[in-house]
């Protein structure tokens, strides 16, 4: 029992477990290489925490990829990121890959030579690029974020800042004739 406004011996044993618990995810969540992914636990998928990116130049000074392992046990499968160079400067990135600390470094390195990252895009509704685009999109504050519709509608259609897309910068993709003016001068997409 709590004895003049103290704490009793249950509410003291809740307390610890619960320290125990922060300590612990506090632990988990932590980017200490380079290649770790700290939200790793939301979506424990392999490479599960430990996520090499491999930069390749596919067009040179215009065209960048970004590529990470992902799948679960051992299934695991490449993982795409497109950078793209706008005419206007800037940059264009295409279905994110987890943002960890080598990969983030990666896209500051082409934002130093190539100007800001302008656009977020995920043009799939597939789980590999949906859900580390939220994280990436909070690591680049400026960036316009794009969405497919409907990006997490079943079973339950969640709003999309609830999936840590930023409700003031988030536009579903546009149709070619709504597009921003840099995309139409760039891209011939449907």
């Amino acid at each position: 029992d709590a004895k003049e406004g103290g704490l009793s011996r249950r509410q003291l044993g809740e307390l610890g477990f619960a320290a125990v618990g922060l300590g612990i995810s506090f632990i988990g969540t932590r980017e200490t290489s380079p290649r770790d992914y700290g939200l790793w636990g939301i979506l424990p998928v392999g490479t599960y925490k430990q996520k090499q990116t491999l930069l390749k130049e596919v067009v040179p000074g215009k065209i960048w990829t970004l590529d990470q392992k992902f799948g679960i046990l051992n299934v695991q499968v490449p993982l795409r990121m497109t950078v793209v160079k706008l005419s206007d400067g800037g940059l264009f990135v295409y279905n994110p890959v987890a943002a960890t600390p080598e990969c983030v470094g990666m896209l500051k390195d082409l934002i130093k030579e190539h100007g800001p990252l302008k656009h977020i895009v995920v043009g799939s509704v597939a789980l590999e690029h949906k859900v580390y685009a939220g994280v990436l999109a909070q690591k680049f504050p400026k960036a316009e974020v794009w969405l497919t519709p409907g990006q997490y509608s079943f079973p339950v259609n969640l709003p999309d800042p609830f999936l840590g897309y930023p409700a003031s910068r988030t536009k579903n993709i546009p149709k070619p004739e709504d597009a921003p003016e840099e995309w139409k001068k760039d891209f011939e997409f449907l």
